[in-house]
């Protein structure tokens, strides 16, 4: 959906967002599966997506930190976390599983202060990509974007509390 007069839209130029989402993937499309992702066609504003079920991908601004997940199999809370004005390289992009960071297989220096573009013309996609073809095979039960960059306590926090009801519908308890 576009997110050109919503309160996504006002995040243009931030520094900081989360994105949260908790799935149960199976399978992945080759070129990528997005979660969750803002942005346009192959541009990137702010995206959480897997090339394999072990292989995930956080961008911000088209600048791709690449993580190994051991959990491919199952229901996982993921965090995508964005901060880009932090003074440590490694502390502007963090991704998470399970509340657990996970380790970088690339880190590439997103410049400090960084605006996250979120202008005119973008879109909000959950599950896919905005002209469709790359959905993955499995369940996306939730899915969350914050105006901040959560801190680590605060993704361990989100992660167990997810894990227990992602507002699942009754008969439908979390796997």
């Amino acid at each position: 959906a576009p997110i050109d007069g919503s309160k996504l839209a006002t995040l243009n130029g931030t520094t900081t967002a989360t994105h949260e989402v908790v799935v149960d993937i199976q399978a992945c499309h080759g070129s990528g599966s997005r979660f969750l992702h803002v942005g346009e066609d192959t541009e990137h504003s702010l995206s959480l997506e897997a090339r394999s079920t072990g292989h995930l991908y956080m961008s911000v601004a088209d600048i791709s930190v690449s993580v190994v997940h051991a959990h491919t199999q199952g229901r996982v809370v993921l965090h995508g976390v964005a901060y880009t004005a932090h003074a440590d390289p490694y502390e502007r992009v963090r991704v998470y599983a399970n509340g657990s960071r996970l380790v970088e297989l690339n880190h590439p220096d997103v410049p400090q202060g960084w605006p996250i573009d979120f202008a005119l013309g973008k879109y909000l996609v959950i599950g896919n990509r905005e002209v469709g073809d790359r959905t993955p095979i499995g369940e996306i039960y939730y899915a969350a974007a914050y105006d901040r960059a959560l801190t680590p306590e605060q993704v361990l926090q989100n992660a167990q509390l997810l894990l227990l009801d992602d507002d699942t519908p009754s008969g439908e308890a979390p796997r």
